[in-house]
């Protein structure tokens, strides 16, 4: 199958532009705390033992624990997963941005629940989004 028929100038441009934001959001910081998590984890193989340097640099949020939704595929969705209804804290959440800014590349904003239901989300991205 060739995806790249389906390309026209405009969605190659579109493309382009995101991996142009991606890109931006990068710095010396970040390029070289994901070096010292992936020589570290190198050493771990190769010495036989634990070596962690560097901080994380994907973390994931859970703004809130509940879901509208009823995905099929989704343990939450069918009712598997009993959870306590819980958003989290704004301020909470502005002091882990806060402390991963520099090092973190990506920052994933849902896991199990629905992010869009946490009444301050679009506030939470846009902070998110300024400290990059």
């Amino acid at each position: 199958m060739n995806f790249t028929g389906s390309l026209n100038k405009g969605n190659q441009l579109t493309m382009f532009a995101d991996v142009l934001n991606q890109v931006s959001y990068l710095s010396i910081r970040k390029i070289l705390n994901f070096s010292l998590i992936q020589l570290s984890y190198l050493l771990s193989i190769l010495f036989n033992r634990p070596l962690v340097w560097g901080k994380p640099f994907f973390i994931s949020l859970e703004p809130a624990s509940v879901c509208n939704l009823a995905c099929p595929q989704c343990p939450a969705g069918v009712g598997d997963v009993k959870r306590e209804k819980i958003f989290l804290d704004v301020n909470a959440y502005k002091a882990i941005v806060d402390e991963i800014s520099g090092t973190t590349i990506i920052l994933s904003l849902y896991h199990q629940g629905e992010p869009l239901m946490h009444k301050s989300f679009a506030d939470m991205v846009k902070y998110a989004s300024e400290r990059k």
